[in-house]
């Protein structure tokens, strides 16, 4: 029977969408029902080679680059966001979860040129009578 009930990866505040330069944090939980042997680990557990039964939180936060494209689902292509975690266990394979986020562009209408010029559009019929 495997230690591992859960390996989750939780982004704070539930938040799912980004924009670029926007700081992405959240926690990679882990819950276990027997210790657990690792290679090694970071943040609470620094070079730990077992992670101990119950929960454990390991954060992790990281900037988005500014320019950024924005997230895609396309017939020939898609611009998809994820975090990882794996847990890298000696002599077995590893554990490994993933979630996916998106990243949205803000349309500035100040850089669209001629945004400003006003829109014209005349419509007209004309009607002939014969009599």
């Amino acid at each position: 029977m495997s230690e591992l009930l859960s390996f989750t990866i939780a982004f704070d505040g539930n938040k799912i969408a980004y924009t670029g330069g926007e700081i992405v944090s959240g926690c990679a939980l882990i819950v276990l029902n027997a210790p657990m042997n690792v290679r090694g680990c970071i943040g609470l557990y620094q070079n730990a080679t077992q992670l101990p039964a119950g929960q454990s939180c390991f954060p992790f936060q990281f900037q988005l680059p500014a320019q950024l494209p924005a997230s895609l689902e396309a017939a020939h292509g898609s611009v998809r966001y994820d975090v990882f975690g794996v847990i890298n266990r000696p002599n077995s394979r590893d554990c490994k979860t993933n979630v996916q986020f998106s990243v949205y562009d803000l349309l500035d209408l100040n850089h669209i040129q001629n945004i400003r010029m006003p829109i014209h559009m005349m419509d007209s019929k004309h009607r002939c009578c014969c009599c």
